[in-house]
C-alpha cells in the first residue's frame, strides 16, 4: 500500500511537470518532487524483485568473448557496463545494483527531457511515461537505453535536427540493426531504395544469412533470450495479438489524422519493421512496438499542434494512473 502511494506521487508530480504552460520555477519544483519520489521508490524496491533480474543475473554471459565477431553479436553494451563496475567492485550482486541505478539515472534523464519538450502535448508525454517508465527504469538493462536513444532520434529527426548518438545502438541491442537505416532518412530516394532493398534482402536473409548466424554462439544465446519469453506461454501470446491490434489501430488513426503527412520515412520504416517482426514472432513484434509508438507520438505537424482535442486528452490522461500502478506490479514479484 505504501508503494502505491509513492507511485501515485510519482505519477502526479510528473503529470504536473509536463504542462507546457507552467512557469519554469514551478516546473523545476515539480520535477524535483518527481525525482525525490522516484529515488525513494528505487531505494525501497530491491532490483532482485523485477521479473527480468535473474534472467540477466544467471543467464547473461559476462565472460570475455573469444573474438571480435562474437563480441559484436553479444550486444556488448551491458558487458562493458558490467566490466566497468567490476573494475572497482568484485561482488556480482553489488555490481548489478549499480547497473540498475545507472539505468535508473538514464531513464529519469530521458523523461525529464521529455517533460520539457514544449512542442509535445501533455497527453503524449504521459502515454509514454505510463507505458514505459518502469519498464525502462526498473526492468530492462539492454534494450531500455536503446529505446531511449531512438526516441530522441525520432524527435530530432522529425524536426530536421541531427542526433548521431543513435549510431551506437546496434552495440547495445540487436533489434537496433534494422532501424538504424532510419539514420539516412533525409537522403534522396530513401523510401524507394528502402523498399527495393527490403524486397531483395528478406529472401537473402532467410535463405543465406540466417543459417550462418545460427552458427554463432553469441547470436544463438541472444535468440534464446527472446524465445524464453514465449516458450509455453499461451496467455501471453494472446496478449501479444491484442497488442498487435492496439498498435495497428493507432497507426490507422494516425493515418486518418495526418493524411499525406504520415508518409514520412521514419514512421513508415518503423511500421514496416514492426509488422515484419510480428509475423516472424509475436513476441518480437511486442518488443519492437515501443519504436512504433514513439515514432507516432513524436510525429510533428504544425497544422495539428493546437488541436481542440488535446485539452480533453490532457485531462483524460489522468485516468491512466491505475494502469501506471499496474505496470509496476506486473513487472515485479512483490
Amino acid at each position: 500500500m505504501f508503494l502505491d502511494f509513492i507511485i501515485t506521487f510519482i505519477f502526479l508530480f510528473y503529470y504536473l511537470s509536463c504542462f507546457n504552460s507552467v512557469k519554469t520555477e514551478h516546473k523545476i519544483i515539480f520535477i524535483g518532487l518527481f525525482l525525490i519520489a522516484a529515488v525513494l521508490l528505487r531505494l525501497l524496491v530491491n532490483p532482485e524483485l523485477n521479473k527480468d533480474y535473474f534472467g540477466y543475473y544467471d543467464l547473461h554471459n559476462f565472460e570475455d568473448p573469444e573474438d571480435i565477431v562474437s563480441f559484436l553479436f553479444s550486444e556488448p553494451y551491458l558487458y562493458l557496463i558490467y566490466k566497468f563496475f567490476n573494475f572497482f567492485i568484485s561482488d556480482k550482486k553489488t555490481i548489478f545494483i549499480f547497473i540498475y541505478w545507472w539505468n535508473f539515472i538514464i531513464t529519469n534523464w530521458f523523461f525529464i527531457w521529455l517533460a520539457t519538450r514544449l512542442d509535445l502535448t501533455l497527453w503524449k508525454k504521459m502515454l509514454l511515461f505510463v507505458f514505459y517508465y518502469f519498464l525502462f527504469g526498473f526492468v530492462l538493462l539492454r534494450n531500455g537505453p536503446v529505446y531511449i536513444l531512438f526516441a530522441c532520434f525520432f524527435y530530432y529527426g522529425y524536426r530536421n535536427k541531427k542526433f548521431n548518438n543513435v549510431l551506437i545502438t546496434p552495440l547495445m541491442h540487436l533489434s537496433a540493426i534494422s532501424l538504424i537505416v532510419t539514420f539516412f532518412h533525409k537522403k534522396k530516394y530513401y523510401l524507394k531504395i528502402f523498399f527495393l532493398l527490403l524486397l531483395f534482402l528478406i529472401p537473402v536473409f532467410l535463405i543465406y544469412i540466417l543459417p550462418l548466424l545460427n552458427d554463432l554462439i553469441a547470436f544463438q544465446n541472444s535468440m534464446h533470450k527472446v524465445d524464453s519469453y514465449s516458450e509455453g506461454m499461451q496467455v501471453v501470446s494472446v496478449f501479444h495479438k491484442l497488442y498487435f491490434l492496439f498498435i495497428s489501430t493507432i497507426l490507422v488513426i494516425t493515418t486518418f489524422i495526418y493524411k499525406r503527412e504520415v508518409v514520412h520515412p521514419i514512421l513508415l520504416t518503423t511500421s514496416v519493421f514492426y509488422y515484419i517482426s510480428f509475423f516472424i514472432n509475436p513476441v518480437l513484434g511486442f518488443r519492437f512496438s515501443p519504436y512504433v509508438l514513439m515514432a507516432v507520438l513524436f510525429f510533428y505537424s504544425r497544422s495539428k499542434q493546437n488541436s481542440k482535442w488535446n485539452k480533453y486528452f490532457n485531462i483524460i490522461s489522468l485516468l491512466m494512473l491505475p494502469y501506471f500502478i499496474f505496470t509496476f506490479l506486473d513487472t515485479h514479484i512483490l
